[in-house]
């Protein structure tokens, strides 16, 4: 756009002219502003979306180890480690109770046999009953009832024998199964406990590095959100030299009106002084302000590079962080063997310690029934007493019979005490067996499984939030440099600003010149009616005649004039200082 000042002669007619040109010129001007600073704003608008979504990826990671799960894991390693060192001690007081329950068991056995060695002598008392008493209806009908009574302890006893028998399997299979667990343990104690403990501590440590780092990016990231706003604000450099020119075409344009032609010559030539005034203040505050916009927004660009050079550091490096979860999983991987032992060991304990509360179940049967069989025997032993003393005959060879059947069935009784003794021994077994197993050894698998599920996910989640903090700070700084390219083209248009206002100049009148001041006061004050900022006025108040007042030139105030319709953009006299509030 070639200057007003090279297109314009200098003739007598020429501040008409002149005017005229200067609404044209200045408009597209103003045109080419909007241009520039439209898109320098869009681009900061994209900024402040990506450091919004920066901080939300930054929340995402500090949210991940606030959740209970990292800290569980944490806790789960620890604490794994704990019960892995304690194996081999669970697995000495366990192989005590094994051997207490080979022992009641072997009690119990002997006591059996022993019963049953009882009822088969009875069994042969209660035929000699019968051939004692010469087949006596009496006495051969006593012999046959105990015969059935014996019989039905005999499968009592029978039965007895099965679930001990069990019982030893279900212990010799336990045996076997600790005896391979406490083996392995000798090879990996303490090695693999005590590796997991220091994987839990690592990863303890570098949960808190994450969050730390998390934490100093996110108030680095905040900082940058509070200067791009500031940064928003301050695009408003574009928009006050726009409504600045556009006042001086409205100025031009008065001039051309009946107001601006009942001027003298020297009366429009101030004013055409005026508008000179107003385009280089302009010119000059534009220049000024969108320099220190241009170099506040290489201070934020500056400031979005190093949201990624943060991320240089280890803690979220990462294949570094792959590297640990790898090394996690080996020291795990390194336990498999160990905890599927557990687990197998802890599995037949329970099985056993099923099979124990089935015999303790089994034993209070049995013993009743045998109990029963005792006192049923005894009373017969007694009857058939009885009878003898009726029988004379026969009475005395079966008498002696009965008195053996007594002695027995008083055997019987010594051996239910016992059978009751070693019962309460297995109850009280099954106890400590059932604490032992609520220890939780064998949940040590599950524990760790979950736990490094847990530490993955994590891990997973971190690098993606953290994945999302990089592109989103290079592409910040993308949109800065991008920003700073077209606030460059924008300041290159003040010096053709600067430059126009040459177009305008012109003398204005002395103080003391003579003339009718009337019709350019009012035109004064119809121009200073359109002003919206305190610079505007500040330069209008050096071209006031005589008597005229100074307008107020601080930031809230506005300027009366007869023309003032309310109108304007008051809010922008705030905006004044914003290259020392805000630079």
């Amino acid at each position: 756009m070639a200057s007003l000042a090279h297109r314009l002669d200098a003739g007598p007619d020429a501040p008409d002219g002149r005017a005229d040109l200067v609404r044209q010129n200045l408009a597209a001007v103003a045109e080419g502003l909007n241009g520039h600073f439209d898109k320098a704003g869009l681009a900061l608008g994209q900024t402040v979306e990506t450091i919004d979504i920066i901080l939300t990826a930054l929340r995402e990671v500090a949210e991940v180890f606030a959740q209970s799960e990292a800290t569980v894991a944490i806790a789960t390693l620890r604490d794994s480690a704990s019960r892995l060192g304690q194996v081999a001690q669970s697995l000495e007081r366990r192989g005590s109770e094994i051997a207490a329950i080979h022992k009641v068991s072997r009690d119990l056995r002997r006591a059996i046999s022993e019963v049953q060695r009882c009822l088969q002598v009875l069994q042969i008392y209660a035929m000699n009953v019968k051939i004692a008493a010469s087949g006596a209806p009496d006495f051969v009908n006593f012999a046959d009832e105990m015969n059935v009574k014996l019989g039905a302890g005999n499968r009592e006893t029978d039965a007895f024998s099965l679930k001990l028998a069990e019982l030893d399997t279900s212990i010799t299979s336990m045996q076997g199964i600790d005896a391979r667990l406490l083996r392995e343990c000798r090879k990996v104690i303490p090695q693999v406990p005590d590796r997991l403990a220091r994987d839990a501590e690592a990863l303890a440590s570098h949960q808190d590095e994450l969050v730390d780092l998390a934490e100093a990016t996110s108030n680095h990231a905040r900082a940058i959100q509070g200067e791009l706003a500031s940064a928003l604000t301050a695009l408003q450099v574009g928009d006050r030299a726009r409504q600045r020119l556009e006042h001086v075409c409205q100025a031009c344009t008065r001039l051309d009106e009946a107001a601006g032609k009942a001027l003298s010559a020297p009366q429009r030539g101030h004013v055409l002084a005026l508008l000179h005034a107003q385009v280089e203040d302009t010119a000059d505050e534009y220049a000024r302000d969108t320099r220190a916009l241009v170099a506040a927004l290489q201070r934020l660009r500056t400031n979005a590079e190093k949201l990624t050079a943060l991320q240089d550091r280890d803690t979220f490096d990462e294949q570094a962080g792959a590297l640990f979860l790898r090394r996690m999983e080996d020291g795990i991987a390194e336990a498999a063997g160990m905890i599927g032992q557990l687990h197998e060991a802890d599995v037949q304990a329970e099985a056993t310690l099923g099979v124990i509360l089935a015999t303790v179940a089994t034993v209070t049967e049995r013993v009743a029934a045998i109990r029963n069989l005792r006192v049923d025997v005894r009373q017969m032993a007694i009857n058939i007493g009885l009878r003898c003393r009726k029988t004379e005959v026969i009475g005395r060879p079966v008498s002696i019979i009965a008195n053996e059947i007594r002695s027995h069935s008083d055997k019987l009784d010594t051996l239910i005490a016992g059978i009751n003794t070693a019962e309460a021994e297995l109850v009280a077994i099954s106890e400590r067996m059932r604490t032992m197993a609520g220890n939780g050894d064998g949940a040590v698998g599950t524990g760790l499984s979950e736990a490094l599920a847990t530490i993955r996910d994590s891990a997973q989640a971190t690098d993606m939030a953290m994945a999302t903090v990089e592109q989103g700070a290079i592409g910040m700084a993308e949109l800065m440099e991008q920003t700073q390219g077209f606030l460059a083209a924008a300041l290159q248009m003040a010096p053709g600003i600067a430059e126009e206002a040459q177009a305008l100049a012109a003398s204005p009148l002395s103080p003391a010149a003579p003339g009718d001041d009337g019709p350019l006061r009012l035109l004064l004050e119809d121009i200073a009616g359109s002003y919206t900022m305190a610079g505007e006025r500040s330069v209008h108040n050096r071209f006031l005649r005589p008597g005229m007042v100074a307008l107020n030139t601080s930031g809230n105030a506005h300027s009366p004039s007869a023309s003032d319709d309310g109108g304007g953009f008051e809010g922008f006299d705030d905006f004044d200082d914003f290259d020392d509030g805000l630079f």
